[in-house]
């Protein structure tokens, strides 16, 4: 049906377009002055975050949506180290941007994101331990975050 496609098109278009937004910060600020310590430390930490928020993406494969469920556990690539690396890095991705404009609006909506992922984070696990039980409390063992 036409709605179920849509929202999944939906599902799989929204964190893109958070990606692009943070590209485009990105190519914002590079643009807009001299380069000093604060524009290294941005970038150092930005372009590999936003490198890596889309290979997590790309590794969580069908397994992603925006509501918490559990399809399937994935537990290869950056998920064999991390449980929830987009929420990581897509929060490193924005910290960064928050160095390059020095913005103390954008630290508070930083601070404000690492909350809300880390109740988003709390909310899959407990989806996650119901279906997968003694496994998925295996590889949380072996994991961070």
């Amino acid at each position: 049906n036409i709605k179920s496609v849509m929202r999944n098109k939906s599902i799989v278009i929204l964190p893109f377009f958070f990606q692009i937004v943070a590209v485009a910060a990105i190519g914002f600020l590079l643009n807009q002055r001299e380069f000093d310590k604060y524009d290294f430390t941005w970038l150092a930490i930005s372009i590999p975050s936003i490198v890596l928020w889309i290979l997590a993406r790309i590794q969580i494969g069908k397994s992603f949506s925006l509501r918490p469920e559990a399809k399937a556990l994935v537990t290869k690539g950056l998920y064999s180290k991390i449980r929830h690396p987009i929420y990581v890095f897509s929060t490193l991705v924005f910290l960064g941007i928050a160095i390059g404009f020095r913005s103390r609006v954008l630290f508070t909506g930083v601070v404000a994101l690492s909350v809300i992922e880390a109740l988003r984070a709390s909310m899959e696990e407990k989806i996650l331990i119901k279906k997968f039980g003694q496994e998925y409390l295996d590889y949380k063992k072996r994991t961070w975050f």
